[in-house]
């Protein structure tokens, strides 16, 4: 490389620019002299004519030539053997170097007009997309005021998956007073139960609402509640629980559930843990959960 700047400034002005564009980079490597070049039309067309043997290596950097190029096959604008040796010259470290870069990808993102033809192939999908947050945001609005109503009781998930979606009814239902926060307190048994029958009915009238889940036969219906709705129980639970400090699950009514129990309430816990015993001992369980859990079981 050194060779090159030395010859250039020894030169007058034009002839180094001649050859700064005609001269290659495996000349200036293998020290051969500096001698201006003009090469002839017909030159020019034969090497056009002439390829690369498949596996014919760049004269410069030994990696695979791409053509010729002043009659050495070499890569061309490609080739970065002398750049890098400048860099190693001046003090950059070769480790740096990250190898695998070019085997992943380019880091930018191509930009795409907006008339182009990707731009026309993707509007579609964009637009599904669009349509999708669209209908479960809208549906999410009304799961949430189906969380606050009565909803009709059922006695299996099979009448629940056969009977009309609530989610579209509720202007007609009733406030449950249960649902109203009045003001923190730590959750009974009771709490806890009447939360997760809510949110297992709500996670049934919510597939109801998808056009794929109604093409389904009522066997795989259940199949796929049975198996979502514990998942969709435990983060809508989490999700709408309102902010009142760390380790606290807080329902809408103002119960709510401690990770680690406070000290004036072991007792009371105690005692509703001997409750739970008491109603899986007489499978005093309501049966639409009951359903659930020995299914899932």
């Amino acid at each position: 490389m050194g060779m090159m700047y030395y010859s250039m400034a020894a030169l007058n002005g034009n002839l180094a620019d001649q050859l700064q564009n005609q001269l290659s980079y495996a000349n200036l490597q293998n020290g051969v002299d500096i001698k201006p070049f003009a090469p002839s039309p017909s030159y020019k067309r034969m090497a056009q004519r002439r390829k690369v043997p498949e596996g014919e290596l760049c004269a410069v950097c030994s990696d695979l030539a791409t053509g010729y190029h002043y009659g050495v096959a070499n890569i061309r604008c490609a080739c970065r053997h002398c750049r890098f040796n400048k860099c190693l010259a001046v003090g950059m470290d070769a480790k740096a170097i990250q190898n695998d870069r070019d085997r992943i990808g380019p880091t930018k993102k191509a930009k795409l007009s907006s008339g182009s033809d990707e731009d026309q192939a993707i509007t579609p999908h964009r637009m599904q997309d669009q349509e999708i947050v669209e209908h479960l945001t809208q549906v999410e609005g009304l799961c949430q005021e189906l969380r606050r109503c009565i909803m009709r009781d059922v006695s299996t998930v099979q009448q629940a998956l056969s009977s009309p979606c609530l989610l579209f009814e509720t202007q007609e239902l009733t406030i449950d007073p249960s649902t109203v926060f009045k003001e923190l307190y730590p959750a009974s048994m009771n709490d806890i139960r009447m939360w997760n029958i809510r949110e297992m009915r709500i996670c049934i009238e919510w597939g109801k609402t998808f056009d794929a889940y109604q093409r389904l036969t009522h066997f795989d219906q259940f199949a796929l509640v049975r198996n979502f709705a514990f998942a969709f129980n435990l983060l809508n639970r989490v999700f709408y629980s309102p902010d009142h400090g760390p380790d606290k699950i807080v329902f809408q009514n103002g119960a709510f559930i401690m990770r680690q129990p406070q000290q004036q309430n072991i007792l009371a816990q105690n005692e509703e843990n001997m409750q739970v015993m008491e109603l899986f001992k007489n499978w005093e369980v309501d049966p639409f959960v009951k359903e659930l859990c020995m299914k899932r079981a």
